[in-house]
């Protein structure tokens, strides 16, 4: 069985999503729909796999719970904001329409973001280069 490398995994299935979900809002048939929406979760499951097999290798052992603290907040802020704002502006100021294309527009951010930085992040045999480790003062 060939193995994939993490960021190929993470930029393939980001750039997938992105497509997907602008499909998405174009969709006039429920059924069309559901499948996309059936498609972009298939394809989000491989990004969260290698994200979570990647990320304790990139990050020191000793700091992963720092790391923690911070996403998984910061995460939840990000959501928490997001349905607040389509609550308060939806459907009279924003159509659901522009909804997925922002959201399709941030995932292709997130898909150029990841292209341009994470190939970087690996050395010649395709695991992470060693991150030089500070220490705190």
């Amino acid at each position: 069985m060939k193995r994939f490398k993490p960021h190929g995994v993470m930029i393939v299935s980001i750039l997938a999503a992105s497509v997907l979900i602008g499909l998405m809002g174009a969709a006039g048939n429920p059924w069309v729909y559901l499948v996309l929406v059936f498609a972009a979760g298939l394809v989000m499951a491989p990004f969260n796999i290698a994200l979570g097999g990647w990320s304790p290798q990139i990050v020191e052992p000793s700091m992963m719970g720092r790391v923690t603290a911070w996403t998984d907040p910061v995460l939840t802020l990000g959501q928490s904001v997001t349905l607040g704002l389509i609550s308060l502006l939806y459907p009279k100021a924003i159509s659901l329409e522009l909804i997925y294309g922002v959201l399709a527009a941030i995932m292709a951010g997130a898909f150029a973001l990841y292209a341009w930085t994470l190939p970087g992040l690996t050395g010649r045999a395709g695991r992470p280069a060693a991150v030089e480790e500070k220490p705190f003062t």
